[in-house]
């Protein structure tokens, strides 16, 4: 499984650019699910180096354009839910901080061994759930106040 990830991800590279690679996409390319390469790939050095790559002051003028390009669609994404009365009506910017937090942080807890990795799918989805619901409960009077 790790070739098959690794040749995805090499013809991903070659069709596209460094900007397009993604673990979802090269997972769904290769046929697996979005939390199996966690399971083939969990070395924290590689985590980093990518963390910093992309969220690291000194990042390259190509990841600069493509994470300017990956957050404005995240933010059009979170508009159109908002408009479909999806999504509740809140900064957009907060909304996108948001997920983008609870993915990475939940990507370091994989990677750091935190989370067994071999329960990442289910732990995956419930945890998009859980985020998406909302942890306070529908009557309650806090939920009510915002």
């Amino acid at each position: 499984m790790p070739e098959r990830l690794v040749a995805h991800a090499v013809r991903l590279l070659d069709e596209a650019g460094a900007e397009v690679v993604t673990v979802r996409e090269v997972a769904r390319r290769a046929g697996v699910s979005p939390g199996a390469p966690f399971r083939h790939f969990p070395h924290p050095h590689r985590f980093a180096l990518l963390r910093g790559a992309l969220f690291g002051a000194d990042r390259a003028p190509a990841l600069e354009e493509g994470h300017r390009a990956f957050t404005r669609s995240l933010i059009e994404l979170i508009v159109a839910g908002q408009q479909r009365v999806e999504l509740r009506q809140a900064d957009t910017e907060l909304i996108r901080i948001a997920a983008q937090a609870l993915v990475f942080g939940l990507s370091q807890m994989f990677v750091d061994d935190y989370l067994d990795a071999s329960r990442a799918d289910t732990l995956i989805n419930q945890v998009v759930d859980l985020f998406g619901l909302g942890v306070l409960a529908p009557g309650s009077d806090r939920r009510d106040a915002n």
